[in-house]
This record gives C-alpha cells, structure tokens and sequence, in this order.
C-alpha cells in the first residue's frame, strides 16, 4: 500500500546485508578489544615502541565505526577495517624484529582476505588474499636477507 514502492526497495537490505555489517561491526568491536590486552602484553614485555602500534590501531579503527555509525558508509568502513586487519600485524611483526621474535603475529593479518570473503564475498576477497601473500613474501624476504646480513 505504499505509494512509493520502487522508494522502498531501493533503501531495504536483505538479510545477508544486514548480516555482513554486523558481522563487521562485531570484528571491529572484538578486535578493539583484543587489542587492549595485545597492548598491555607488548607494554609488560618491555616492547614500549611497538606497544603504541595497537594503539594506533585502535585510534584508527574506533574512528572509522564512529564514521560508519554516522554516515551509513560501509564502503569505506569495510576498507579500512580490512586494511588495518591486514597491514598492522605486518607491521607489529616488523617493529619486533623478525616472524620469529615476533611469534608469526602476522598470522592475524589472515583476518583480512577471510573477513573479506565473509563480509564481501569471494570475488571481492581475491585481492586481498594477494595483498597477503604479498605482505608474507615481503616479509619473509626481510628476515632472511636483514638477518643474515645480505
């Protein structure tokens, strides 16, 4: 009985949809979560400059669901959450020294290509699965030839 039907399905999200935002907006929450105890353990071990990386972290991702809960923008907030589920891990691992010292941290960064399938689907994700490997062989390309010596 509307008088506007075409209005209504342009602004209705299926299920699946509304799914995969809350799915992310569940990560995101976790993940920030999860990040006070990674800092306290990094900040307790002595790893004072790396300690202030989930910090970022968290400034970062915090801001971007604030601008996702204001703007209805997921577009951007899938982005960025994906992009710090990849990148700071790497970058953790990086500020520690190698993927040994570091314990595989960079193993979190799976996060991101699999929360990409989940939250985008698998067309979607390819990228960030090469973004992955590319991050690994990066760094695995520094710890052999930074540890060594050349």
């Amino acid at each position: 009985m509307a008088k506007f039907p075409e209005i209504n399905t342009l602004t209705t999200f299926t299920q699946e949809d509304k799914l995969r935002k809350d799915l992310l907006i569940f990560a995101c929450a976790f993940m920030n979560l999860a990040v006070v105890l990674w800092l306290g353990i990094y900040w307790i071990m002595g790893l004072h400059f790396s300690a202030n990386i989930p910090l970022f972290y968290q400034l970062i991702s915090v801001t971007s669901l604030v601008h996702y809960l204001k703007t209805k923008k997921f577009g951007i907030f899938r982005f960025v959450q994906l992009s710090l589920f990849l990148f700071v891990p790497f970058v953790m691992q990086w500020s520690i020294g190698n993927s040994i010292t570091a314990s595989g941290v960079m193993l979190w960064a799976l996060l991101a290509p699999i929360g990409a399938l989940v939250v985008s689907g698998w067309r979607e994700s390819v990228p960030w699965f090469i973004a992955y490997v590319v991050m690994t062989v990066v760094s695995g390309f520094f710890d052999f030839y930074l540890g060594t010596g050349g």
